[in-house]
């Protein structure tokens, strides 16, 4: 429910767009472990700024805890593309990490980022097509 209050207020779906209220819930979700969405949705904030100070070091932890806890999609490809780019804080580029991550992403098949794409899509209101791509 938390991450769902989050999703709302980020994208202002329902509520009044505030990225600040937004972060507070994920990060509220994040705590208490609930899932790796909330995790992943937290450390997007931090990696990006958005609703709160940018800290890469804390979106990475969290990203990782996504990733490993729950197999989170875009954790795992999140932290491929991060360690591909070197932006990892503390630490080298690492191709070969990145290629470790990336294909744990590509192995869980296309339906993770299919799914994500269809939630995107409902997301900006084109339920159309969220709705053709859960069809398949």
């Amino acid at each position: 429910a938390l991450n769902g209050l989050g999703f709302a207020y980020f994208y202002g779906k329902h509520l009044p767009q505030n990225k600040s209220k937004a972060f507070s819930y994920f990060s509220r979700a994040a705590d208490i472990g609930a899932d790796g969405d909330s995790l992943s949705n937290a450390a997007h904030c931090l990696a990006n700024g958005e609703g709160t100070a940018k800290d890469l070091s804390r979106a990475v932890v969290l990203y990782e805890k996504a990733a490993r806890s729950f197999g989170q999609f875009n954790a795992v490809a999140t932290l491929g593309k991060f360690h591909y780019e070197g932006r990892i804080p503390g630490r080298r580029r690492s191709p070969e990490t990145a290629t470790e991550y990336l294909s744990a992403a590509a192995l869980s098949g296309q339906w993770g980022g299919r799914v994500r794409e269809g939630f995107d899509a409902f997301l900006k209101g084109d339920k159309t097509v969220a709705f053709l791509i859960y069809l398949e």
